[in-house]
């Protein structure tokens, strides 16, 4: 599949999406805990963002309270720095972490075909993270004919604790609705009143092991100030 038809695909899924968080989604805001509640300073961030601190590979933001270390071995996403700010879709997550893949380069695990970005996003949570929440998005996916391929709650993602959250991979189909075109990874997590969101997408049906090695080494370097050092044996700066 072409880079043209790929990108048609995301702009469909985009559209799909903004449907399904105009249905049934507006129920769950903030946990149900209501409008009266005081932000807290990481939704005060996701409202009004501003920039953090790179040094060498290491991307603070201390108004979002993350931090953020490149991998040293990345496959495919070889590029990985602090996003531009600016809202992103229908939902209005602000982009933070931006991985883009690597072009042309080729080794064991790099697929050169691949063109897209792998990003990390933060907003403000309006879906319960728990088996309904994951209900209520398998039912909407269907709902506007995007193919579930798995769907789960995972009490704590890679193993760290309070890491909980909803890990998704659904196909966009082809125009008749018969064959998946292009495949999409992503996972959700709360902190407080706003969710972190990774998202991932890729041509449907080829060796995507450097996606998901890199999908891994990312998502574990994503660290919250709340967790301590991502290396706890170098200590705090």
């Amino acid at each position: 599949m072409g880079l043209r038809t790929l990108r048609k695909s995301l702009f469909t899924f985009a559209t799909l999406f903004a449907l399904t968080g105009a249905v049934g989604l507006s129920g769950c805001k903030k946990d149900g805990s209501g409008s009266s509640r005081k932000a807290s300073d990481r939704l005060k961030w996701v409202k009004s963002p501003t920039s953090g601190k790179t040094s060498g590979s290491v991307v603070k933001i201390p108004g979002l309270q993350i931090t953020f270390e490149k991998p040293d071995v990345l496959y495919v996403y070889k590029e990985c720095a602090e996003a531009s700010h600016s809202p992103h879709g229908e939902y209005g997550w602000i982009p933070v972490i931006e991985c883009t893949s690597s072009g042309g380069e080729t080794d064991e695990y790099a697929e050169d075909s691949v063109d897209s970005t792998l990003r990390i996003y933060a907003g403000e949570k309006d879906l319960i993270i728990n088996e309904r929440g994951v209900a209520i998005l398998k039912a909407e996916y269907e709902q506007q004919g995007v193919r579930v391929d798995s769907i789960m709650y995972i009490e704590d993602y890679q193993g760290k604790p309070g890491r909980r959250g909803i890990e998704s991979k659904v196909h966009l189909m082809d125009s008749e609705g018969k064959y998946p075109e292009t495949e999409i990874q992503r996972f959700r997590f709360p902190v407080g009143d706003i969710v972190f969101v990774a998202e991932v997408s890729y041509p449907y049906g080829d060796d995507r092991s450097g996606i998901a090695n890199d999908w891994q080494r990312i998502l574990w370097n994503f660290q919250l100030d709340e967790d301590g050092s991502l290396y706890p044996d170098q200590g705090e700066e």
